[in-house]
């Protein structure tokens, strides 16, 4: 039983360290430089709001799924984004072709897991992008802030209370 424990602690600890990883890119996941609010959760304990790009988070995103199916490739990215593109949390979607199986994987929280989801028949999303901070600038606003293959494309659709907006993921033009 005690060994079952540790190696559960140690799991935890591994996961919550693949969180917090800072990343070298402009927007990254770094607590120090995109600190950018603090607020109360629900018991009343301080607690640090962290915004990100959507690139940003891709990487552990795909090291996560990686671990489970290294055959997976990125179909969408989602997130409720603020107008500078940065969100609290993007989660990835992830084809395996190999287990004709979908798969979620949500950033900051990788303790979350990878949940299991539709099969997508879209095409892959190719690298090379525009991140989200491009998408959300473009539109001049942010919103549901989601990113999959249109046709042979990849666009971002930016959704506001009051705009929809669609932008090329390659050229970054508004296609809308």
């Amino acid at each position: 039983m005690r060994e079952k424990l540790l190696i559960l602690a140690g799991l935890m600890i591994a996961f919550m360290m693949a969180g917090c990883l800072s990343s070298s890119q402009e927007g990254g996941l770094n607590e120090t430089s995109n600190i950018t609010g603090q607020g109360q959760n629900d018991a009343g304990a301080e607690e640090v709001v962290l915004l990100f790009t959507a690139q940003a988070g891709l990487q552990n995103a795909t090291s996560e799924i990686t671990k489970l199916r290294p055959d997976s490739v990125l179909m969408q990215v989602y997130g409720e984004c603020e107008s500078d593109g940065k969100s609290t949390e993007w989660q990835y979607s992830f084809n395996s072709k190999e287990a004709m199986t979908g798969y979620v994987v949500s950033m900051p929280h990788p303790e979350r897991g990878v949940r299991n989801t539709q099969f997508s028949v879209r095409r892959t999303i190719p690298s090379g992008w525009v991140d989200s901070t491009s998408a959300a600038s473009k539109c001049g606003h942010g919103g549901q802030c989601t990113l999959e293959m249109s046709g042979d494309s990849p666009v971002w659709t930016v959704i506001s209370d009051t705009d929809t907006c669609t932008i090329n993921a390659l050229s970054n033009a508004r296609v809308d």
